[in-house]
């Protein structure tokens, strides 16, 4: 592969401008140019906006690859120009001098427009036909090594990797190993990625036998019971052996894993799922940031394929950078294809043992809130006011976004979550808020009208840290922390114990809070 194919067109940009107006479908605006040229990559700390760049170039027919945090938006000439392949990759057909404009939404703290290149149509081809090529030769090499029959495995091992792809056509091997998700209806089902599509065949404990059939490679198998074990096979090949065990929905207790932004950390992140599994939980929460992408499949395959070292059932909270490659629409494509079944909301409820979870997703909007009359907002609102919620022993929220934050210099939490949450945080009607987002651990107990709510953060599963001698003066929280680490949360009928371990298990910080 030769990267030197691509032109840089980092340098001689103009920012003309931030602004916060909600939307996500905007009409390139009029904005006054500066006369102050910069280089890319440039940065602001201007959560929440949309940040304008313009430059002029010449080109020829070819792609533009626009990398900005958190996603971006395509101007050329003035008329919008639309993804053309997955990631930040547009296809632009003018020719000669043409004038680039930019859109930078920026749900994050820090951002703006980081790298811009262009590259010929023809050169493309080329890259993407040697990426393919190379592609089929690692996942032929990893065939073989994962092959369980030795006897077939030596003689494979002397092929060319060309040889090796032709013989082992028959014996497809899993991508992402199955994990067990709860979806939005309170259903589980379990999930796994195929080499190939086509049907796959499941051996129960009882012996009987399920086809499930996959167009993509995306398998989805519902579990029906609390215990739930089978063999897997496709084709000619046996994919293993896997059980998972349900949390009882009318238990007295429950032991919960909470984490958020692995975000392609996976190292840490492979620690992190090894002490899981050790802990036996009932239960794991991923607060957002699931991956560094969301436009990248093969960043969901890692996710998965590390995630399923926890052996424990999974309930999955979107993140800003889930997002990251569709802010077009803001419709997750390639979260929704990989751990979400079709049509699902990306926010649910769910009621488990003495536990009441409401999950959101202020991702679905831009700036990052939860608008009054929006769909979401409106089942938020529902669930609150319902017995379910009302007399549950302990009602938790974990989104992405936190509403209170100190360890991120400059940022100080979400005010748009804050002005949704507050008055219930009064009426009582909250216990535990659960998010990422700040790449630490955070924790506060506030109490609002005598009524205490704990605040966590769990933001360090294995995406980079924030800066350890930098923080925001406000709010004070109780206990900060920098360092990867997940937490697991103990509940009955009126005790909460609250334990964080580090990459090692070595405890970082605990609580006991009785009601």
């Amino acid at each position: 592969m030769n990267p030197n194919l691509w032109v840089d067109l980092s340098t001689d940009w103009m920012y003309l401008g931030a602004d916060s107006l909600p939307g996500i479908f905007r009409d390139l605006p009029r904005l006054s140019q500066p006369s102050e040229r910069l280089s890319l990559p440039h940065r602001l700390n201007l959560p929440n906006h949309s940040l304008w760049y313009e430059k002029e170039v010449f080109l020829a027919p070819g792609i533009l690859q626009v990398s900005g945090d958190d996603g971006v938006q395509v101007w050329v000439n003035g008329k919008q120009v639309h993804r053309s392949r997955p990631g930040n990759q547009f296809e632009v057909l003018d020719s000669g001098r043409v004038q680039l404009q930019v859109r930078v939404i920026n749900n994050a703290m820090a951002g703006g427009l980081r790298k811009v290149q262009w590259i010929s149509l023809a050169n493309f081809l080329v890259l993407e036909k040697q990426t393919h090529r190379f592609a089929d030769s690692v996942l032929a090499v990893r065939k073989v090594q994962v092959l369980q029959n030795e006897k077939l495995k030596k003689p494979l091992s002397l092929l060319s990797w060309e040889e090796q792809k032709e013989v082992t056509r028959a014996l497809p091997i899993l991508l992402a190993e199955p994990n067990v998700l709860l979806g939005a209806d309170g259903s589980w089902f379990v999930r796994w990625v195929s080499e190939h599509p086509g049907e796959a065949r499941v051996v129960l404990a009882s012996g009987e036998e399920i086809l499930v059939s996959s167009s993509t490679g995306v398998f989805t198998l519902p579990a029906s019971t609390q215990d739930f074990s089978f063999h897997l096979y496709q084709a000619n090949a046996f994919q293993g052996q896997y059980s998972f065990v349900m949390p009882q929905l009318k238990s007295d207790s429950i032991r919960v894993a909470l984490w958020g932004d692995s975000q392609g950390g996976w190292r840490a992140f492979e620690k992190l799922s090894e002490l899981v599994k050790k802990k036996e939980v009932d239960l794991s929460i991923g607060a957002g940031d699931l991956v560094a992408n969301g436009s990248e499949a093969k960043s969901y395959l890692s996710f998965l394929q590390v995630l399923s070292g926890m052996q424990s059932p999974q309930l999955l909270v979107p993140g800003n950078h889930d997002y990251d490659g569709n802010y077009d629409s803001l419709y997750p494509k390639a979260l929704r294809t990989y751990l979400m079944r079709d049509s699902e909301p990306t926010y649910g409820f769910h009621r488990i043992g003495p536990l009441a979870v409401m999950t959101l997703d202020p991702n679905a909007y831009f700036p990052v809130s939860l608008p009054a009359a929006s769909a979401q907002r409106e089942a938020l609102e529902a669930v609150f006011a319902s017995s379910d919620w009302q007399e549950a022993p302990w009602r938790m929220v974990v989104l992405h976004q936190p509403p209170y934050s100190q360890g991120w210099p400059g940022y100080h939490g979400e005010n748009s979550i804050r002005e949704v949450l507050e008055p219930y945080f009064h009426l009582g009607w909250l216990d535990l808020v659960v998010a990422g987002h700040t790449h630490d651990y955070e924790r506060m107990k506030r109490d609002f009208s005598g009524h205490a709510v704990h605040f966590f953060i769990v933001g360090g599963a294995g995406g980079g840290l924030e800066p350890k001698d930098q923080s925001s003066s406000f709010p004070k929280m109780d206990q900060l922390i920098k360092e990867h680490h997940v937490g697991v949360l103990e509940l009955n009928q009126r005790e909460l114990v609250w334990k964080v371990f580090d990459l090692e298990g070595a405890l970082l910080d605990s609580l006991v809070f009785k009601k």
